[in-house]
């Protein structure tokens, strides 16, 4: 399935075409060098950008199948519970201050 794509990325993709374009125009190879090195730039940043949206994505996905969130918090909650109760008793007994 399509996705739409990242504004950060279809940024990126702009400027690469723009500038394989001065790349094509340009006078010297120093030059055409300096513009054909920014295009892989640009292009390897759009392709940061593309793989982060994927990252996040699949992780949503992945929460709202597994409800992960739920249990994380569940489990940070019976934690500190243990904790508290854990210090508590030992308040109780004398212990801790």
């Amino acid at each position: 399935m399509l996705k739409r794509t990242n504004q950060n990325a279809k940024s990126c993709y702009e400027r690469a075409v723009t500038a394989a374009q001065q790349a094509a125009n340009a006078r010297t190879p120093m030059d055409r060098n300096f513009w054909l090195d920014r295009e892989r730039t640009w292009i390897a940043l759009a392709a940061s950008y593309d793989y982060q949206e994927r990252c996040a994505r699949f992780v949503q996905e992945l929460r709202f199948v597994c409800d992960v969130p739920t249990r994380v918090n569940e489990r940070r909650r019976d934690g500190l519970n243990l904790i508290t109760s854990a210090l508590l008793a030992s308040k109780k007994d004398g212990g801790g201050d």
